[in-house]
């Protein structure tokens, strides 16, 4: 007897779902202390849904992915192929070359046109992007804090107000370049590029929310079928 993904009801589902949040699996690249965290926080939202309900339900991307990497983890194709989809909805918001040929490359390599070893070279080029951003980030926190000490009195409000807006854009541009490069990272287990940064901008709730519906829609979770003692059956 075998049960679709879908057909798991409430108990099975959160039995399921305590199989898996163990901080092993949850592949984040994060400390054992965020690995926790995010145990406890799908746990609870797993709390008394059933398969369908939580896929329905869940707004977070990393998660939905996430989830269906660790029933699936021989499923590469796929993988990137949403991660693809995630990063091609804001592509036209990238200047870096690195991360525009990352998406391409992850693309082609989904369609049989590019080969293991291009998307690890794109890798490589996508991971140095995100390097820059963090660098120029690093950078301006610390100019920003030399020109506005703690206590100062005598505060350039105009020229803090410029540098603050080319922070808040470097933040975009590193949220922008880690989903280019979560495309071509075919060997972690989730998606990251939320994390990259403190918050998501406001004007990123549209875009964000379009990347959930395609996680929820196209990541095929109704071909995942378990045995009785819901182990998947390949």
């Amino acid at each position: 007897m075998k049960t679709n993904f879908f057909d798991l009801n409430s108990v099975e589902f959160n039995r399921l779902i305590d199989s898996l949040v163990q901080p092993d699996y949850l592949n984040f690249n994060r400390m054992y202390s965020q690995k926790t965290i995010w145990k406890y926080r799908i746990k609870s939202f797993a709390e008394n849904k059933s398969a369908k309900e939580f896929i329905n339900q869940c707004n977070n991307r990393n998660i939905l992915i996430w989830l269906y990497t660790i029933l699936k983890p021989n499923d590469l194709k796929n993988r990137i192929i949403i991660k693809t989809q995630c990063a091609k909805i804001i592509s036209n918001l990238l200047t870096d070359t690195r991360s525009l040929k990352a998406i391409d490359t992850a693309y082609n390599f989904c369609v049989g046109k590019a080969e293991l070893k291009e998307l690890e070279t794109a890798k490589i080029y996508a991971e140095k992007a995100i390097t820059w951003a963090s660098k120029e980030i690093f950078g301006l926190e610390r100019f920003l804090v030399e020109i506005d000490p703690p206590n100062n009195e005598d505060r350039d409000y105009n020229q803090i107000k410029i540098y603050t807006e080319e922070l808040n854009e470097i933040y975009l541009e590193l949220f922008c370049v880690t989903l280019a490069f979560e495309a071509v990272d075919y060997e972690t287990l989730s998606a990251n590029a939320e994390l990259s940064i403190s918050g998501i901008p406001a004007e990123f709730n549209f875009l964000m929310s379009q990347m959930v519906n395609l996680c929820r829609n196209k990541l095929p979770f109704n071909e995942i079928y378990f045995d009785e003692n819901l182990v998947v059956i390949d």
